[in-house]
C-alpha cells in the first residue's frame, strides 16, 4: 500500500532469483533476460507515476533499461601506434567506450585490465593508470579487456580491444625536462625524419642565441653574418671553413639546399646516448640533441659539409 507522494523500487532480478510468486502464484521464468511489465488499475485511474528505472549495483547508477541506453557496445585504445623507447615509460594508456547512444565516453582505462602479446619487447601495468615500457626493440600488441560491464538488456558483457606498440631500437638518456608533446609535434612537422625516442631537448626555446653561438659556445648573443665574407647574405662551406678555423673550432655540421647555401649549423657533440650525438640550437625554438641524419628532409634540407 502506497500513500501520495510514496514510492517503491521493484528489484525484479531478486523476485526473479528467490521465487517470489506474484498475487495470482505466478513466477518469473528462471530463463527471463529481458521483458516488460503492465501496470493495471482499477476504472478511473492514472494515480500511479511509473518510472522504468534500473538501478546498476556494479556502477552504482541509475539507467533505463529497453527504453534507453546507459551501456558501451565497444571499447578503444585511441592514438594508433603506441611508440615507447628503450627502458623507458610512454605515456599513460587510455580506454574509450563508445554508447549505444551514438556518444563516447572517455575514462573507462580503470574498468579494464591490460596484458601485453609480448612482454619480452613492451610491457604494461595489467590495471588504472597503466604505462607501456619498452624492453627491447621490436613490435607487439597491447590488448585491453573490460569484463563484466553493463550490456544490453540489463545484462553484462566482456569487451576487447588492442593496440600496435613499437619499440624502436635507439638509446637516448634525455636529461630532464623532458620534451613536451606539444614541442614535439611542432618539432616533428619541421622535421619529419626525427625519432622521438633519439631526440632530446637539452635546453628551453630563447631567442638570446642561435645555432652558430651554440657552436662557439656563446649562449650570449647571436651569430651569423660574422661568417659572411662576401657580404652576399648567404654562408658557404667555403666561408664556414675560414671563419670555425679562425674560432679554433671544428666537427661543426652543415646543413643546407647546397654547400653554396647553408643554413644551420650543428655541433658534432653535445647530445646524449649513441642515438643523439649531435646538438643543435634551432633558431629561437629548443636546443636538441638529435641524431645526425634525422634532421634532414625538414626546413633545412639536408647535411651538405661540414670541417
Amino acid at each position: 500500500m502506497l500513500q501520495p507522494g510514496e514510492s517503491h523500487m521493484i528489484d525484479l532480478k531478486m523476485l526473479q532469483r528467490e521465487g517470489m510468486p506474484g498475487t495470482s502464484g505466478e513466477l518469473l521464468p528462471e530463463t527471463a533476460k529481458y521483458g516488460g511489465f503492465k501496470l493495471v488499475e482499477e476504472p478511473g485511474g492514472r494515480h500511479f507515476l511509473v518510472d522504468a528505472v534500473v538501478f546498476n549495483p556494479k556502477t552504482a547508477t541509475c539507467g533505463v533499461c529497453g527504453f534507453g541506453c546507459l551501456y558501451p557496445t565497444s571499447i578503444n585504445m585511441p592514438g594508433g601506434n603506441y611508440i615507447v623507447a628503450l627502458a623507458d615509460s610512454g605515456d599513460i594508456i587510455a580506454v574509450n567506450a563508445h554508447m549505444c547512444d551514438g556518444t563516447n565516453q572517455t575514462g573507462w582505462a580503470c574498468t579494464a585490465s591490460f596484458s601485453s602479446d609480448n612482454t619480452g619487447i613492451a610491457s604494461n601495468n595489467p590495471t588504472c593508470q597503466s604505462r607501456g615500457t619498452g624492453v627491447s626493440a621490436g613490435g607487439t600488441t597491447f590488448r585491453t579487456v573490460a569484463a563484466d560491464v553493463p550490456g544490453p538488456y540489463c545484462g553484462d558483457q566482456t569487451l576487447y580491444s588492442s593496440r600496435p606498440v613499437t619499440v624502436p631500437n635507439c638509446i637516448c638518456s634525455c636529461p630532464t625536462p623532458l620534451m613536451s608533446d606539444t614541442e614535439w609535434s611542432a618539432l616533428h612537422s619541421d622535421f619529419p625524419n626525427l625519432e622521438r625516442c633519439s631526440t632530446c631537448k637539452t635546453a628551453a626555446a630563447t631567442t638570446t642565441y642561435n645555432c652558430m653561438a651554440w657552436t662557439l659556445d656563446d649562449t650570449s648573443r647571436w651569430w651569423w653574418f660574422e661568417a659572411d665574407a662576401n657580404g652576399d647574405g648567404k654562408l658557404s662551406g667555403t666561408e664556414l671553413n675560414a671563419f670555425y678555423s679562425t674560432k679554433g673550432k671544428s666537427g661543426i655540421i652543415y646543413y643546407g639546399p647546397s654547400l653554396a647555401d647553408v643554413v644551420h649549423v650543428a655541433k658534432g657533440s653535445g647530445g646524449f646516448g649513441v642515438d643523439c650525438q649531435i646538438s643543435s640550437k634551432l633558431g629561437s625554438s629548443i636546443r636538441i640533441g638529435h641524431d645526425q641524419t634525422d634532421l634532414q628532409g625538414g626546413v633545412y634540407s639536408n647535411v651538405v659539409g661540414g670541417n
